[in-house]
């Protein structure tokens, strides 16, 4: 498929097959990777509905820890979920301590909480954004030092008044690991080893499962891995996580394209997939300026107030893709979820 089509829109492959865990890959360009590193998300406006159309866009809630949380059975990681704590805020507290609950920015939320995030721009958002970057870096049995680069390569959001900031402190107010040192994540890895201690045992029991069986078996759709690379531990680890990620949106995607066919009545229909998230376009109802919703909706949000209404139709279209995306596993007792939101751009949804 050419790149730009005769409608003037890009069409990329979707390939279902390039992948050992069966997540969909994209070439032609690449459209999952838009704006896929941190700093770059700008790029997701570049993308927007066609006149008189507008996006509904959906992503599972913190996918790949609540799939653990249910398979793996992490203590500590199915309290968060079960308490309505924020995981990534519970790690940054057994890492930092003392340093995250009184880190600046607490007072904005109301005082130190487990369950509220810290606010935008506040160094105790940056320190949760450390534990939340180290996590999803380490829970595939990485070791420190990989853990290490992917810190030290990763960008976050700025700080508030950068510029008042000398040119070192700008730059670690963006980059908050830019002078992390191994030793650092060792210690880090420690912390996080000692207050979540199963996660060991999780990846050894993976990793006998393959040496003895010679596969792996994601729990959802009960799809078998091929050969992973003669056992290499960190892809024996994240194949059931990563694959049963796979079949929970299929699961979802199945139901989004039986209500929204593509080029049904209705529009388009799912038009981008990335992983754990989808984006439908549809028809507008008369009248609907859904860029102008979208500016009213966070204007709203800036001053505490609840959106503006959305008319029928596409408050029905918002909840079906948000109905569909909490797929309900059996046996899991921590559910799959979701939220759905209604854009203009990739960006808003």
């Amino acid at each position: 498929i050419d790149a730009q089509a005769e409608d003037g829109r890009i069409y990329a492959r979707f390939n279902q097959i390039g992948t050992g865990t069966g997540r969909y890959s994209s070439s032609g360009p690449n459209l999952q990777n838009i704006g896929g590193r941190k700093g770059m998300g700008a790029l997701k406006s570049v993308f927007s509905a066609a006149p008189g159309n507008y996006l509904v866009g959906s992503d599972l809630d913190q996918a790949h820890l609540k799939i653990i949380a249910n398979i793996w059975k992490i203590p500590l990681l199915r309290e968060c979920f079960i308490d309505g704590k924020d995981p990534h805020s519970l790690l940054a507290y057994a890492i930092f301590g003392k340093r995250f609950k009184n880190a600046e920015g607490w007072a904005k939320v109301g005082g130190f909480s487990l369950i509220n995030k810290p606010p935008k721009n506040s160094k105790a958002l940056a320190m949760r954004e450390i534990a939340k970057t180290f996590r999803y870096a380490s829970i595939y049995w990485a070791s420190p030092a990989t853990v290490w680069q992917v810190l030290t390569s990763t960008e976050t959001g700025g700080a508030p008044n950068e510029y008042e900031l000398s040119v070192y402190d700008r730059l670690k107010a963006r980059l908050p690991y830019y002078d992390f040192k191994k030793r650092d994540v060792y210690l880090f890895h420690k912390k996080w080893l000692k207050a979540e201690p199963e996660w060991f045992d999780a990846w050894q029991n993976c990793l006998d499962d393959y040496q003895l069986r010679g596969y792996m078996e994601e729990p959802v759709l009960g799809r078998r891995s091929g050969g992973l690379s003669d056992g290499k531990k960190n892809e024996v680890v994240n194949f059931e996580v990563l694959a049963a990620e796979g079949s929970i949106m299929r699961l979802a995607e199945a139901a989004i394209i039986a209500a929204y066919p593509f080029r049904g009545p209705e529009g388009l229909g799912l038009i981008h997939q990335c992983h754990d998230s989808v984006s439908l376009e549809l028809r507008a109802p008369s009248g609907f300026d859904v860029a102008g919703w979208v500016k009213a909706a966070k204007a709203a949000k800036k001053n505490g107030h609840p959106a503006p209404a959305l008319p029928a139709k596409v408050e029905r279209a918002r909840r079906i893709v948000e109905e569909a995306m909490c797929v309900d596993i059996p046996g899991w007792d921590i559910p799959i979820t979701a939220e759905a939101d209604v854009g203009y751009t990739l960006a808003d949804v």
